[in-house]
């Protein structure tokens, strides 16, 4: 697992930089560690969005790589929202599931006025139609409270429930639970 880790470490820090407004987000909890790169997607021709790329990993080795390409938008100096698309690929260590996904989804977050805290929700569903392999359906529902302690750095708590609706019956999670984070911009 520490392999996986330390590959996707590198190849993050070989990711292109050519575009503006980069970051990597890092979660944690006792049982999951994420590491996600996003970088704005102006060099797309897709203005007020970002591109991102991941990858999830527990302790029960399971093994979740995704890809998000998202709009951002504002109602107002407060209010802000997304929508987008996400596709996943997931190896489930036991049962062993492989699972491969595309996503629509979005979400809302609220900037306490006059603070740099921002509380946000935001959520992906890909339906069976989209869902191949040996499940049938890949949610994931966050909420999350971030504190701007510095132009490039925020940190942050929050909840995930990233969840598989496997073939065989039932539902398996991998990710239920809290985690604190760190979001490193440059």
């Amino acid at each position: 697992m520490r392999r996986v880790l330390y590959v996707a470490l590198a190849a993050l820090g070989l990711a292109p930089s050519a575009y503006a407004s980069s970051s990597i987000d890092l979660k944690l909890n006792d049982n999951m560690a994420e590491v996600t790169y996003a970088t704005a997607a102006d060099g797309l021709g897709f203005q007020d969005g970002d591109v991102g790329v991941g990858l999830l990993f527990n302790d029960d080795s399971d093994i979740a790589a995704h890809a998000s390409l998202q709009s951002f938008g504002r109602m107002d100096d407060y209010v802000s929202f997304a929508v987008g698309l996400k596709g996943y690929a997931i190896r489930v260590d036991e049962p062993s599931e492989n699972v491969a996904s595309f996503a629509i989804g979005g979400g809302v977050g609220y900037t306490i006025p006059n603070t740099p805290v921002t509380a946000s929700l935001s959520g992906f569903i890909a339906p069976n139609i989209l869902t191949f392999g040996d499940a049938s359906r890949v949610r994931e529902w966050s909420a999350r409270v971030q504190a701007q302690l510095l132009p490039n750095a925020a940190v942050f708590v929050g909840w995930r429930e990233l969840s598989l609706r496997l073939d065989e019956g039932g539902t398996y999670k991998l990710d239920d639970e809290f985690h604190v984070g760190l979001r490193l911009g440059f």
